[in-house]
This record gives structure tokens, sequence and C-alpha cells, in this order.
């Protein structure tokens, strides 16, 4: 069964970035988990969120498990990306060099 063997795999992903966990915890190894890079590099990454379109819903969710637990955000919500509120609305880009930019006009 293909869902099975995927299903497997993914628990072996999950048990070595576990491990990789419990590395980073060790002086020698830094602060990091030392198999992330390598995983992503591989295309590991891509593929977990390519096993999020699996009909299996085991297998979605255990991808996103893994997805959320080691490659999640760890700030949340950029505030980059999120509009300034006003009492009326939104405002998108104040306060933002462009936008100061794009008030004062552009000068080529």
């Amino acid at each position: 069964n293909d869902s099975a063997v995927i299903k497997l795999a993914l628990d072996a992903v999950a048990n070595l970035l576990a491990a990789g966990d419990a590395l980073a915890t060790q002086p020698k190894c830094g602060s990091t988990n030392p198999f992330l890079h390598a995983f992503d590099e591989a295309g590991g990454i891509d593929k977990l969120e390519g096993l999020q379109e699996h009909s299996n819903t085991e297998v979605y969710d255990k991808a996103v498990a893994i997805l959320e637990k080691h490659f999640g955000e760890e700030d949340g919500e950029d505030e980059n990306l999120a509009p300034n509120t006003t009492g009326s609305g939104f405002v998108f880009g104040a306060g933002t060099p462009f936008a100061e930019t794009a008030q004062q006009g552009f000068s080529f």
C-alpha cells in the first residue's frame, strides 16, 4: 500500500528531525538542528508541502505536523505584511519608505 509506505517514511523523517533537535541541545552542535538545512537542501520541505495534497488524511496530518514543528513560522505573523488599521479601516503601506516616495513623486 502506497500510503502505508509514505506514512512509514514520514515517521522516519519525524524521528530523524527529532534526533536533530536533541543534538541541538548539545554544546558541540550549537543551538540549531543540524539536519534541518540538509533536509531543506534535499527538497524535503517541497515534498512535505506536496504531501499536503495527498488523498490519505493520515499522510496529510503527518506532513503538516512535521512542517509545523520544524519549519513553521517562529514569530507568527509578519508585521510587514499585515495592514495598519485606523478607526475607519485599513491603511496599506502607510509609513513605509515606498509610501513616502510615492506621495512625493518619482524622479527619473
